[in-house]
């Protein structure tokens, strides 16, 4: 019995070194999205909102390593899970082994349902990509005609599967089968045949269901945040209820966050959401037509809000546990309500909240559209916004503010006996300029007002940055006197989501929550070259910059050479820099802060460069915390100073103009010849560098048996060689020979690529248009 990938053995080790079914140690140390969708409550968001009866009975069919089972097993008498793979299948067993009600089979499902006698309420079948081979739609059928064999008259099929047009592999993640970005759209190259929503129901209706539903779970099997139906498709707003998680990040050629929003205004994100949901019956499907969810919240705050088609919201909790957060968020509205804050009714029935539907737009999409016709009329709804934050509750005298020592002696304003962190707009409604709040979950007592204020305004200019070009963020943090204590509410802010979404568990998952920008410029405009000669741009510091803001990491020499340079028409918002002897100082007039300053800021939105000359170990430090390459870009002089030359170098024959390589060839093997052959067939001209006696002597502290002149000839000789150089301490260093040949590619041998040296030379390189192959 072995794992069928590395993936499993990972995820089996992680198993065996559990005893029970929490994995949170293991979750905050390992960055794979694979550990996340197989170990974590977060894919829980897929099901957890669905209206299970209480004593059904479910099959499911394929295991997952038991990610859903005691979700599910908390909504059923008895859970049955089926397993084809015996590994997988012995580690769900092990994993779940404490729930009394969940049993294992290893297991075929068209075999199992054949001769199985008992009838499920339930038949779940969740298509997991990276194990499954079912490479066509017969394949399919036969494993739901036996799955329908034994549903009970009344039974539901949950069938989850990818989708062919799926907006993340249009904007060009590799199909998972494959590994190749595009493949599997307009054909089935794969193991794993995907169908596109027309195909997919025609092809559930021909399986003989009476009732059909399409459910679209987005953005993802791994971390599912929202459900839309055909009955409640997404809107523009849709990027204010999603966290996009951008792996395969060298792949992307457009950005999904915002391709989602487009697709949204013109009513076809249904045909292209990652991921389908079908339930299929012969008695009436839910009525459920949205849900939005929080799985990745702790089980006393993790729910599922739910809209059905009688005019009826549930809050819905996904655990046992969640039932306290209930009663605690009709205590919030009650509170509300005797100050006489506008604020949803509800009520509490079988351990859920229950209120009506509201139709009207919420106060984002108000704000939104009302700031393009009339700017005083939005600032008019932010001040009356303002005013019932300051009214909701009793105020207490400063020496009571929770948030004092954080700047003592600031002026924090008016201090709430209990602050209600939703009085934001993407928990209000709004009408005619008339607001309801709803869902006010969160309070934290003995704090600033302004804090929520403050909550709103980052809210309504980071879903809506074009906003600020009418009506800027800086003239509303000075109308409300936050300028001066915002960057601490920034700080209160990271660590309340810090703690709301468990960023200390996710830490791995959360690293891959930000936006691409520039990212998917670059790789579009290479998107015609071979894979290998894609480049970084890591060293061209205002390159693809868009409106990001700049912070620039260092205060010494480099500091001042890019102030010199740059400071004029691209400035830094501040400087940082890891001495706290330097923290609270300025340089030319900009703030010098603790690094720690910038995981506050919005993903996305700011680039830091890195003025340090030792910067290897800067890049690390950014990179430890969450600020990967797309995010961070290194200046050094020398190289700042070549990009005026930054060449082009590939033709349409895939070739480099020229191709440069270096060595002792004190010896002239057959190897020396073919990896020469090698170069030649990847470039137009190839020039072989031959090492100096003198620096052969410095670098491997012997001299070589044959002199220069001999060495260059027996190269000169072989006929894949066009020009032939010594190498010698001045053009030793791959730049300098850059700086005079403008080579296309420098060709080095393997054993060299992992060295952290030629990573960054290979960067180096990338941003002066050149590019490193390995022999």
């Amino acid at each position: 019995m072995k794992p069928c990938s590395n993936t499993d053995a990972m995820i089996g080790d992680y198993i065996e070194g559990h005893f029970t079914n929490n994995f949170s140690d293991s979750l905050a140390e390992t960055e794979g999205l694979e550990t996340v969708s197989y170990l974590s409550e977060l894919p829980n968001g897929l099901l957890g909102w669905y209206p299970f009866e209480a004593g059904g009975r479910i099959l499911q069919i394929g295991s997952w390593f038991g990610v859903y089972g005691e979700m599910l097993a908390g909504r059923c008498r008895e859970l049955t899970i089926l397993e084809a793979d015996p590994y997988r299948a012995y580690m769900t067993d092990k994993r779940l082994k404490a729930f009394p009600n969940i049993r294992v089979f290893p297991t075929d499902a068209v075999a199992y349902c054949k001769n199985c006698s008992e009838k499920f309420h339930y038949v779940i079948f969740i298509v997991d990509e990276t194990i499954e081979r079912i490479p066509d739609a017969d394949s399919y059928r036969k494993v739901l005609n036996a799955a329908k064999q034994v549903l009970s008259p009344e039974g539901k099929l949950l069938f989850a599967l990818p989708n062919r047009l799926g907006v993340k592999y249009l904007c060009g993640v590799p199909d998972p089968k494959t590994h190749i970005s595009f493949d599997g759209i307009t054909e089935n190259n794969s193991e794993l045949y995907r169908f596109d929503r027309e195909e997919l129901l025609q092809f559930i209706k021909g399986l003989g269901f009476f009732y059909v539903k399409m459910y679209y779970p987005m953005p993802d099997f791994s971390h599912p945040q929202v459900i839309y139906t055909d009955e409640f498709r997404p809107d523009s707003s849709i990027q204010e209820r999603l966290h996009i998680y951008t792996n395969h990040k060298t792949k992307r050629f457009l950005d999904e966050w915002i391709l989602l929003e487009k697709f949204a205004r013109n009513d076809v994100m249904h045909c292209f959401t990652n991921l389908f949901l079908v339930e299929a019956g012969n008695t009436p499907c839910s009525q459920v037509i949205y849900s939005a969810l929080s799985a990745e919240r702790d089980r006393s705050r993790a729910f599922a809000t739910n809209i059905y088609n009688n005019g009826i919201v549930e809050k819905v909790p996904f655990y046992p546990e969640g039932k306290g957060g209930i009663r605690k968020l009709l205590e919030h509205t009650r509170e509300l309500s005797a100050r006489g804050i506008p604020v949803l009714k509800m009520q509490e029935k079988e351990g859920k909240a229950v209120m009506k539907r509201v139709f009207s737009p919420s106060l984002s999409a108000y704000l939104k559209d009302t700031v393009k016709k009339d700017a005083n009329a939005f600032i008019e709804c932010i001040d009356k916004l303002r005013g019932y934050i300051w009214d909701s509750s009793e105020h207490l005298p400063e020496a009571e503010n929770v948030m004092r020592d954080l700047a003592p002696g600031e002026d924090w304003g008016v201090i709430l006996k209990k602050a209600y962190l939703e009085m934001i707009p993407v928990n209000s409604f709004c009408d005619n300029g008339h607001i309801l709040f709803y869902d006010q979950e969160f309070t934290k007592e003995n704090c600033p007002a302004n804090y929520v204020l403050f909550r709103a305004l980052r809210d309504i200019y980071g879903f809506s940055p074009e906003i600020d070009k009418i009506v800027s963020l800086d003239f509303m943090k000075e109308r409300y006197g936050l300028v001066s204590t915002w960057e601490f509410y920034a700080q209160e802010e990271e660590n309340f989501q810090r703690e709301l979404r468990q960023r200390n568990r996710y830490t791995g998952f959360f690293q891959w929550i930000r936006h691409l920008f520039g990212t998917v410029q670059e790789n579009r405009n290479q998107i015609s070259l071979p894979e290998n000669f894609r480049k970084s741009d890591c060293f061209n510091v205002i390159s693809t910059l868009d409106a990001r803001r700049i912070i620039l990491f260092g205060s010494g020499k480099l500091a001042e050479c890019y102030l010199d340079k740059y400071g004029k028409n691209y400035p830094p918002n501040f400087l940082a820099d890891n001495n706290p002897n330097q923290w609270g100082k300025e340089k030319n007039g900009i703030a010098i802060k603790n690094p720690e300053v910038i995981t506050r800021l919005m993903p996305g939105t700011y680039r830091v460069i890195i003025a340090i000359k030792n910067y290897e170990p800067i890049a690390e430090q950014l990179e430890q915390m969450g600020i990967m390459e797309d995010s961070y870009r290194i200046f050094i002089p020398e190289i700042d100073a070549l990009l005026d030359a930054k060449i082009h170098d590939a033709y349409a024959d895939g070739k480099y103009h020229i191709g440069y390589r270096t060595g002792m060839f004190d010896s002239f093997y057959m190897e020396d010849i073919r990896q020469l052959r090698t170069c030649k067939s990847r470039s137009h001209y190839l020039i072989v560098g031959v090492l100096t006696d003198e620096l052969i002597l410095q670098t491997e502290g012997k001299k070589p048996e044959h002199s220069l002149n001999e060495r260059m000839e027996m190269v000169r000789q072989c006929r894949y060689v066009d020009r032939v150089i010594p190498v010698d301490s001045g053009n030793y260093d791959p730049i300098n020979a850059w700086k005079e040949f403008r080579y296309g590619c420098l060709f080095e041998c393997r054993e060299n690529k992992s060295s952290s040296s030629l990573t960054w030379l290979t960067r180096k390189l990338n941003t002066l248009g050149s590019t490193v192959e390995f022999l």
